[in-house]
């Protein structure tokens, strides 16, 4: 094999080492992302249980005050109701007052209803703290080891990067810009292998004069439909 040709292959392969350690760093971001998305939303369901917790004492306390001041009309009226001469006004005392207690049983219903609710509201609290701590562990654990992980392959990438600085040295210039408008439209698979008489790239028959080209002598032969770089395995 040309010996400017072998230099390309050890280029390429150093190459496809790089765009892989891109691509991996690349997901870290989105990794980690998920894992802090998926905790930011339990803190949220969190927060909107309290905030539902909160409007049921709310809710609680305005029902307790209401049927404090009906019970309290409702003693006043039983007084009045007392001191009535006529028919008429202790009719109307009697339905006013039995409008009152028929507000107080539904008020009482509705507190009930509440409590309930409230309980519900407060199991769910404390079912949601508990996930929270534990995802708050493990979220933790999993951005450090994300981390970790993202620090060791920059290093490898670091390290490709000035392998490949230095191959790319020892490759004639002329051929290493062929090789660079090559690598826009065929990462990876600049230098191909021919397979069964076909450009391992496109896989496109290589011409018989390529062949034979490449059978003769050590010259660099490239397929005339994809102009990859070709060498016979």
């Amino acid at each position: 094999m040309n010996p400017e040709l072998q230099k390309l292959l050890a280029l390429q392969e150093l190459d496809r080492e790089i765009f892989r350690l891109r691509s991996e760093l690349g997901r870290y971001p989105a990794l980690r992302e998920t894992r802090l998305s998926d905790l930011d939303r339990t803190r949220r369901e969190l927060d909107q249980a309290r905030k539902e917790n909160v409007d049921l004492e709310k809710r609680i306390r305005d029902e307790e005050r209401q049927v404090l001041e009906w019970r309290a009309s409702l003693g006043k009226l039983n007084a009045q109701q007392m001191r009535v001469k006529t028919q008429k006004e202790y009719d109307a005392l009697t339905h006013e007052m039995e409008d009152l207690r028929r507000k107080i049983s539904e008020a009482d219903d509705q507190g009930l209803r509440i409590l309930e609710e409230e309980e519900a509201i407060a199991s769910k609290i404390a079912e949601l703290e508990t996930t929270l701590a534990t995802k708050e562990t493990t979220c933790r654990e999993e951005v450090e080891r994300l981390e970790e992980r993202e620090k060791e392959k920059s290093a490898e990438l670091v390290a490709f990067e000035s392998r490949r600085t230095e191959q790319a040295a020892v490759v004639e210039p002329a051929l290493l810009h062929r090789y660079g408008r090559l690598s826009e439209t065929h990462r990876g698979t600049c230098v191909a292998p021919v397979q069964d008489g076909n450009c391992g790239g496109c896989f496109v028959r290589v011409i018989p004069s390529r062949m034979q080209e490449m059978t003769r002598d050590e010259s660099i032969a490239e397929c005339d439909h994809c102009h990859r770089f070709l060498y016979l395995p």
